[in-house]
């Protein structure tokens, strides 16, 4: 999770740039003539990143500040503005009372102690218009919830109120890995841990947390431990990252986590000849899974480089190193059903259909999303 430092960092950089008139470019890059060094070298982030931690958080300062004036005003509600999203948008932040996407939540009305905890995620666009003062929705617009008291403790896995946005995962950091990986292993975490259906991602905390070893090890590149044989070649390759089910561990490349974490953690969950497959699906679904996932392979095996156009070749799945093996197909099934799901249409949609159907929700939290709601905490 991203440290107290850091965050404060950040808060304090975008309250510089707002009292200065900063634009969005100059707060992720800075202003040397202002001796003011900018997001990018307060969080050593790529000019990307760091543009986009600009807009998010200035976004989110501006709210909070227009909030807090309408509450001063007497005003007791207000309405959301939050028209953006593609097929892939489907974060629900854990403070919207409601579970709304973005979508779903444009144009409804909230009241204003709830609008305050509800954070946007990365990119977003969320505004807020408040409505005029003595205004009183009826039900049907408001439809507050109700709402049970908040549990002590969220983040403990054993708890039956466990939330993965609140989760403290344990994790390695090896030898001279920087601690700031830390807080991208905790989003990714996070993030896997989130999109599992029902009662499978507790599961692996749970797993995490009474087996150490098993839990996520990032180690420097080069490391030994990401000695593997490359699938598609057999040849020894440094990995970005490597699930030993034998002994029931993963190592990730630091650098690579975003990338690989998610990935590995589908070896961990579906390995072939693994532990754990049918504790979490039970003996009937587990070989109900074993089965479609060979099926759907077997297809992507046979429409592979099928010529569609003179030149132009089918693929059999949604990239090219989910054909190596059926492991790597169920890894990659695993990973982007979390990170793009529009990938699958039109390539592999049967893959995507299997890994919502057995393990994976069909609205999951992206990885940003995650890393911005933990910076939060």
């Amino acid at each position: 999770m991203i440290h107290r430092t850091t965050s404060k960092a950040i808060q304090r950089g975008v309250k510089v740039a707002l009292e200065r008139g900063y634009s969005v470019e100059q707060l992720a890059r800075g202003v040397p003539d202002d001796n003011f060094p900018g997001l990018r070298s307060i969080l050593t982030e790529t000019d990307n990143r760091a543009r986009m931690i600009a807009r998010t958080e200035t976004m989110r300062t501006q709210n909070q500040s227009s909030i807090g004036y309408y509450q001063t005003q007497g005003m007791m509600y207000v309405q959301a503005d939050d028209v953006d999203g593609d097929a892939d948008d489907t974060y629900i932040d854990p403070g919207d009372p409601f579970g709304r996407t973005c979508a779903e939540r444009n144009g409804q009305i909230y009241q204003l102690e709830d609008a305050v905890n509800i954070d946007d995620h990365p990119n977003g666009t969320l505004n807020w218009t408040p409505m005029p003062r003595g205004y009183k929705p009826d039900e049907a617009a408001l439809d507050v919830p109700t709402m049970p008291d908040d549990p002590l403790d969220r983040s403990d896995p054993f708890s039956p109120d466990f939330s993965a946005s609140d989760w403290q995962p344990d994790f390695v950091l090896g030898v001279g890995v920087s601690g700031y990986a830390g807080e991208g292993v905790s989003a990714a975490m996070r993030q896997t841990v989130a999109n599992l259906k029902g009662d499978l991602g507790p599961y692996i905390a749970k797993l995490y947390a009474n087996k150490p070893m098993t839990s996520p090890q990032i180690v420097k590149k080069g490391n030994r431990a990401l000695k593997a044989k490359d699938p598609q070649t057999g040849k020894s390759i440094d990995a970005a990252g490597v699930y030993r089910p034998r002994i029931d561990t993963l190592h990730v490349a630091e650098g690579q986590i975003e990338h690989a974490l998610t990935h590995e953690i589908g070896h961990q969950i579906m390995a072939i000849g693994g532990e754990h497959l049918v504790p979490m699906l039970g003996r009937t679904k587990a070989d109900a899974f074993r089965k479609e996932i060979k099926a759907a392979f077997r297809s992507a095996q046979k429409r592979e480089g099928i010529e569609i156009l003179p030149g132009v070749k089918q693929a059999g799945s949604i990239t090219d190193y989910a054909m190596s093996n059926i492991e790597e197909y169920m890894a990659e099934g695993f990973k982007w059903a979390q990170q793009k799901p529009s990938l699958f249409e039109g390539v592999d949609d049967e893959l995507l259909r299997i890994m919502r159907k057995y393990l994976v929700t069909d609205k999951p939290t992206s990885f940003d999303a995650m890393l911005y709601r933990q910076g939060g905490q």
